[in-house]
């Protein structure tokens, strides 16, 4: 009877802590509890409850995709890594930067270029899990499989960064596997608007996917034009 009960109280000591190392993954993986970001534009922000949450991944696409992704990071504060593809022919230009009213974007921003796509999202896999960085952008060459997206998705909620995905040359297509993106925009620019001698300048902002919203917000209620 003695060995039988030693024999229990072995397995359900071997149960607790099966139980408590699984508790602490769900931990470690589990998305915190993050701030948000305000676009800038009363109404996409109402749409999105206030900005576009931190600790997540949201997709950008569009001709306009990189020009959202910097006027986004200017209303944030800290370190940002950008990583593109080694062959990419243009890449951020500091001067420019300042131009457009970045002023201090230029001296915390870091550049990483990939040589290919898995190393470029080990990058910001790496980036984003860091918590070093306020917000990580990634230009991939092709789109990112499921895996890899999903790895993206957990740093981003670890350590509480902004995950910006832009597809500016790759279509309307998504380039992150389905169900990561907390939210998925297409952004294109629209015919100036003129003022006297002034050219405002305008954007198409679609909100095409929001977590936890409809599945698709394409129309009237998830479309706005948009100062650039």
């Amino acid at each position: 009877m003695r060995l039988e009960e030693a024999q229990e109280d072995r397995r359900r000591s071997a149960l607790d802590r099966a139980r408590g190392l699984m508790r602490r993954i769900e931990a470690r993986d589990r998305p915190r509890c993050h701030r948000s970001v305000a676009l800038g534009w009363e109404e996409p922000d109402a749409a999105l409850g206030g900005g576009l949450g931190l600790g997540a991944l949201h997709e950008v696409g569009g001709r306009a995709a990189t020009g959202f992704a910097i006027r986004l990071l200017g209303r944030l504060k800290g370190a940002v890594l950008w990583c593109h593809p080694a062959g990419q022919k243009t890449t951020l230009y500091g001067p420019g930067l300042v131009q457009i009213g970045q002023g201090d974007l230029p001296d915390r921003l870091i550049i990483a270029r990939a040589r290919n796509g898995s190393e470029g999202c080990w990058i910001a896999e790496e980036a984003l899990r860091s918590g070093a960085f306020t917000a990580v952008v990634l230009q991939p060459a092709d789109p990112v499989g499921l895996i890899p997206s999903r790895r993206l998705h957990l740093a981003a909620g670890r350590g509480g960064a902004l995950g910006l995905i832009l597809r500016e040359v790759q279509g309307h297509g998504p380039v992150l596997a389905p169900g990561i993106a907390a939210s998925r925009w297409q952004v294109d620019p629209i015919p100036s608007i003129r003022q006297g001698a002034m050219i405002d300048p305008h954007w198409r902002l679609v909100l095409q996917r929001q977590r936890g919203g409809s599945a698709d917000r394409i129309g009237e209620e998830g479309c706005w034009s948009v100062p650039a």
